[in-house]
Formats: C-alpha cells, sequence, structure tokens
C-alpha cells in the first residue's frame, strides 16, 4: 500500500510538470490503474500513463510480458467491443481548440496495445471536467475526461475500443484527432500531445 501511495505521489508530481493539451475548461489529473500484475497475486495501485505502469510493472514483476498478456486479453477485448457498444453515443472527428493537433496512427496503436494488454480499470477522479492522460507516447495522445461528479473506472482494455473507433472513422491517412463519448458521461480523446 504505501509503495503505490509514493508511485502515485511521483507521478502526480511529474504530472504537474507536463504540459498537456485539453479541452478548455478541464483539469489534467493522473490516471491511476488498479489490477492485479502477478497471476493469484493481490490489485495494486500504480500512477501515470499506461506506459508509465507498464515500466512500474517490470519492476514489481520482471517476469510480466505484454505480448503474452497481449494474446490472452485479445478475447476479453472482443467481448467488450461487442457488449459495451451500447455505451458509446457520439464520435466527432477533427476536434477544434487547444485538443486540434493530430497524433499519429502508429503511436497510437501502441498506445491501443499497451491498454489492451491489462485487466484492471484506469481511474479519473471526479469530475466535471477531469480528464487523464491515459496514454502518450512520441507526441501522440489518448485522453479519458470525466463529466461526472464522481471518479470512474471503466476498463483499460474497454477503454482501448473508444481509441480504435477513433482510428476508424477518423485517420485521415496519416493522422488522428478525434473524440468519442460514453452515456456514462465521460468521454475519450485521441490527438496529438507533449510527450
Amino acid at each position: 500500500m504505501k509503495f503505490s501511495i509514493i508511485l502515485a505521489a511521483l507521478a502526480s508530481t511529474s504530472m504537474a510538470l507536463v504540459t498537456t493539451r485539453v479541452p478548455k475548461g478541464y483539469t489534467v489529473v493522473p490516471m491511476t490503474y488498479r489490477g492485479v500484475i502477478t497471476e493469484g497475486g493481490d490489485e495494486v495501485e500504480l500512477s501515470g500513463t499506461i506506459e508509465d505502469v507498464h515500466q512500474q510493472i517490470k519492476r514489481l514483476n520482471p517476469d510480466f510480458n505484454v505480448t503474452q498478456s497481449l494474446e490472452a486479453r485479445e478475447a476479453d477485448a472482443e467481448v467488450h467491443r461487442i457488449l459495451q457498444k451500447r455505451n458509446k453515443s457520439n464520435l466527432l472527428c477533427d476536434i477544434e481548440g487547444d485538443h486540434s493537433e493530430t497524433a499519429t496512427y502508429t503511436w497510437i496503436t501502441k498506445g491501443i496495445q499497451y491498454l489492451l494488454a491489462l485487466d484492471g480499470v484506469c481511474k479519473v477522479g471526479a469530475g466535471p471536467g477531469t480528464c487523464a492522460r491515459i496514454s502518450c507516447s512520441y507526441d501522440s495522445g489518448i485522453y479519458l475526461c470525466n463529466d461526472n461528479a464522481w471518479e470512474i473506472e471503466p476498463k483499460c482494455s474497454y477503454l482501448a475500443t473508444y481509441a480504435e473507433d477513433i482510428m476508424t472513422q477518423c485517420y485521415d491517412g496519416m493522422y488522428i484527432n478525434g473524440q468519442e463519448f460514453d452515456t456514462d458521461n465521460y468521454n475519450v480523446i485521441v490527438a496529438g500531445d507533449l510527450c
């Protein structure tokens, strides 16, 4: 428990130093991952982007293999795609404003793979207007934005399906920029970012 508190404190310190592109009126907070990282083990909480979380998991469990975990989770992700489509409401491409920068297809695909590889939840604090950068590499980011007055914690693999939808609908042959909304009052943004 103390270890996860220390990790959360370090991640929140590093997030405060990061410049991000989120919609006006939104606040960026660290994403917290909660899940089991060893077979039969206890749940842990780790903070940062999903890429940061993978590095923390490797330090705690050197035997963790992203590729094997991804293969094991692909069937679970397909179930999410089928069962949870009903919660998705509106998808926008080429969003304007602070999030109008575009992301690169290759790096968003990598972020999606990281999200699919973990069986836990991606938590973001109470809103409205609270976003957590759940993935970011090579100036390509995925955000989870919460407009509820309470914390939310959707499965990371389910959030990956939103980013996949945005890639499918908003990819222009090179870049991606979009936002998909959920009927549970949160949304996922894929856009260029500073990372």
